[in-house]
């Protein structure tokens, strides 16, 4: 019996080195690396989804830097399968960067926009910094479109999608963020909204989510808002404001470039009468300025500060009112009253939401008029 035993776990070993042998491990030249992939729903089609893959080629001969290659099927596991079958390489998805969604995909085919994000997730080949997106159109096309005077698409959308000081008012979100906005028990997630615009792709503002579907979306100046509401947030891109200092005179512009941002949201943990108030202080130099007042002295700044306060506060709540109108909680107020009540759901805050009163509380600092002065 024990040789019996013995002859059986050699055997094993042996075949085990004859697979090893056969099945090399892939080199890097032999490795087909996935930057971008875009899904969508399928147009004059009984499949569920369609892939597109950007994979870049390696060869310093290669014709073309990047190859793009498509699939539909019912899963998207399946789509990833069929392509991986038509590239030359293994396929990899060590070095991806950027997973876009057109909107379609998002909303109509929307258990199978959740297996995806899941899929993503859970992969040890996905990296933790993979940028996601919403395309206005179709994701197809947005990676096969002609980008002339940008780097391949793989490198194009992840500097486009990747936070920096100038486009700092979108709220960038990686997989690691949207699945932790998703799945909590207070918030909704949010995302970048991309469109294919000519010759290049631009970022149009953001979506917001009720439940991992698109409640609707915010305008570029609109992000910068909400960005601004947000705790933790430490900077936003320049905004351009028209102010009123009085209201007898025409309305004038400014230029605002933020320093420092600090949000405070308190609220009277009260879920029958809810009520929150944020309060948000801005240090900010102004790069540009139409009015009258004189910026350097004490009296007229404090005037047009007001003017400014006065402005993003009829923006925020605007702002707000939107959200509200489709349950949507991108700002995480319901953390707020979840710290103070015992009987918390994720149901019991969708109901109470959009009645709270909300408040918002600008306190500008104009610490600079940069080339003004």
């Amino acid at each position: 019996m024990r040789r019996r035993i013995i002859t059986t776990f050699t055997l094993i070993i042996f075949l085990s080195g004859c697979s090893s042998g056969l099945i090399e491990t892939p080199a890097l030249e032999d490795l087909a690396m996935v930057g971008v992939t875009g899904y969508d729903r399928p147009e004059n089609s009984d499949k569920d989804v369609k892939i597109t893959v950007a994979i870049t080629q390696p060869s310093e001969n290669a014709k073309e830097d990047v190859q793009i290659f498509s699939d539909e099927n019912n899963m998207s596991y399946n789509a990833i399968l069929d392509i991986s079958r038509k590239v030359e390489g293994d396929i990899s998805f060590a070095q991806l960067r950027v997973v876009i969604f057109s909107k379609e995909f998002i909303n109509e085919s929307n258990k199978e926009y959740k297996e995806a994000l899941k899929r993503l997730y859970r992969s040890p080949n996905v990296g933790a910094n993979v940028f996601l997106a919403a395309v206005d159109g179709s994701s197809e096309e947005l990676i096969k479109g002609d980008y002339p005077s940008k780097e391949n698409i793989n490198f194009f959308l992840n500097n486009l999608l990747r936070p920096r000081y100038r486009n700092a008012f979108s709220p960038f979100s990686t997989i690691h963020q949207y699945m932790r906005d998703a799945t909590n028990e207070t918030g909704d997630a949010s995302m970048p909204i991309i469109k294919k615009e000519g010759k290049t792709v631009a970022i149009k503002g953001v979506i917001v989510f009720n439940n991992n579907k698109i409640a609707t979306e915010l305008s570029v100046k609109e992000s910068i808002i909400l960005q601004s509401l947000k705790l933790n947030t430490r900077n936003i891109s320049t905004l351009r404001l028209k102010i009123n200092e009085n209201k007898d005179k025409k309305e004038e512009s400014i230029v605002l470039d933020f320093i420092e941002v600090d949000s405070d949201i308190e609220s009277n943990g009260d879920l029958n009468n809810p009520k929150v108030n944020i309060k948000v202080k801005l240090n900010t130099t102004a790069l540009g300025y139409s009015g009258t007042k004189t910026l350097t002295d004490a009296k007229e700044k404090a005037l047009v500060e007001k003017a400014i306060n006065r402005e993003l506060e009829q923006q925020a709540k605007e702002v707000i009112e939107k959200l509200q109108e489709v349950n949507s909680d991108p700002i995480n107020l319901g953390e707020q009253f979840r710290k103070q009540n015992r009987n918390w759901s994720r149901e019991l805050w969708k109901d109470v939401y959009p009645r709270a009163e909300i408040s918002v509380e600008y306190q500008t600092s104009i610490v600079s008029s940069g080339n003004l002065d």
